[in-house]
């Protein structure tokens, strides 16, 4: 064999240098490898970890509180509303309201309707068992109905002003037309009639006033294209409007 072959040969069979008999540059090699190593299964623990952590999480309840955040933040102005009954007193509306329940279902004041206004109160109903036909004085049973709502009227304004208007219906006066020519003096006979009650009552004279609007201010048409009356707009049309408070016009 020769001498190249024999030295080749032993560089290949002889045994690997122990660690520490191969200098210090392999010894820092190797630890540095191990540090990495070590550092590796350390972020890989925690990636795990965190993970883990992040399957469990409550996603509604995260998503709820980005949401309370952002309303904290941005919080809608919320503009109310006008009221409706701006600029009714309260005494007024009050008032409406148990003469509703009082008179609402009433005989004699047919289609009663009571609604606070700004600065008073309306009052309206029909009075065909109120008034005979051509006559301006109460019946008794429609003297005492209007004497109830006088009564109540009293309770809460006594020292307001009350006016009575007086309508009737398109058709001439026939019957009593001696005393009532037109629907003019039976319409304001009639508020007359009305007003006296609230005077007897108690409401004083300077407080009061009636007016007659006879057949000018209808409700509704009460006679056909043909000349027939139509009885049940008719009815609608007799009736009676009070004020109670400052109607408009007053000084």
């Amino acid at each position: 064999m020769s001498e190249s072959a024999r030295n080749f040969s032993g560089a290949h069979l002889a045994p690997p240098l122990h660690p520490l008999e191969r200098g210090s540059s392999y010894l820092w090699s190797h630890y540095a490898s191990i540090v990495m190593f070590a550092g590796g299964m350390m972020l890989l623990a925690q990636s795990a970890s965190l993970f883990a952590e992040l399957r469990t999480l409550d996603v509604p309840r995260v998503a709820e509180t980005s949401k309370e955040a952002v309303a904290n933040i941005e919080t809608p102005v919320v503009v109310p509303h006008p009221s409706t009954t701006a600029g009714i007193d309260p005494i007024h509306l009050g008032l409406a309201n148990r003469l509703n329940l009082r008179f609402g279902d009433s005989r004699l004041l047919g289609d009663f309707n009571a609604k606070a206004l700004p600065g008073h109160v309306e009052i309206q109903f029909t009075y065909g068992e109120v008034f005979q036909t051509g006559h301006a004085t109460l019946m008794p049973a429609g003297e005492q109905e209007i004497l109830s709502l006088a009564q109540e009227v009293l309770q809460v304004s006594r020292h307001q002003q009350v006016q009575v208007e007086g309508y009737t219906d398109s058709r001439p006066v026939v019957k009593n037309s001696w005393m009532y020519p037109t629907n003019w003096e039976l319409s304001g006979a009639r508020a007359a009639s009305v007003l006296r009650v609230f005077e007897e009552l108690g409401f004083p004279p300077e407080q009061l006033r009636f007016v007659g609007f006879g057949r000018t201010r209808l409700a509704t048409v009460d006679i056909s294209s043909a000349g027939t009356p139509i009885i049940a707009n008719q009815l609608l049309n007799r009736r009676m409007v009070i004020h109670v408070g400052k109607p408009a016009g007053w000084q």
